[in-house]
């Protein structure tokens, strides 16, 4: 059975505790840190700068900078984090991620 674009953005809400109903609900980077300390509990302990409420565009980088951090932290493979893509919020970087 596939995962479709609505399955996973219920799991991504439910996982992170965040709206997320659309791939815009990803552009903050809030959702994704959110998953990913989930999944991931002991990177609470990494000192990691996360702005859980970002209002403004340099707020938004921190927590893409926090992602990128996570991920290397994590050991995953480079080529799941586009962060271009991923930023943008397109579905094929989000699914690969996820």
């Amino acid at each position: 059975m596939a995962i479709g674009k609505q399955s996973l953005l219920a799991w991504c809400a439910d996982m992170s505790k965040a709206p997320c109903s659309k791939l815009e609900d990803l552009r903050s980077g809030v959702v994704l840190l959110g998953v990913l300390f989930k999944v991931f509990p002991l990177l609470a302990e990494k000192k990691m700068r996360v702005r859980w409420a970002p209002r403004f565009d340099h707020e938004v980088l921190v927590n893409w900078d926090s992602i990128e951090q996570a991920i290397a932290h994590l050991h995953l493979p480079a080529e799941l984090f586009d962060k271009p893509g991923l930023m943008a919020a397109r579905f094929r970087p989000t699914y690969n991620l996820l």
